[in-house]
Formats: structure tokens, sequence, C-alpha cells
């Protein structure tokens, strides 16, 4: 079981490099936001 406290940090590692994924995934849902700026740019 004390095994399992250090396991779950490892795992817990694995989610934090998703993390960093989500960073960019952030920044293209920015991307797709800036298209339907345009479109209300035109209007």
């Amino acid at each position: 079981m004390t095994t399992a406290p250090p396991a779950g940090s490892s795992p817990a590692a694995p989610p934090r490099a998703s993390t960093p994924l989500f960073a960019p995934s952030p920044t293209s849902s920015a991307r797709p936001e800036a298209p339907p700026l345009p479109p209300v740019r035109r209007t």
C-alpha cells in the first residue's frame, strides 16, 4: 500500500504531461475562435 502513493505519483506524472498538451489545446481553441471573429467583423 505504501507503494500505492508513489505509484499514484507516477501516474500523476503522465497526466501532468497531458497538461502541457492541454496548453497547446487552449491555443488551438483560440484558433477556432479566430475564424468566428473574422465573420463577426464582416457583420
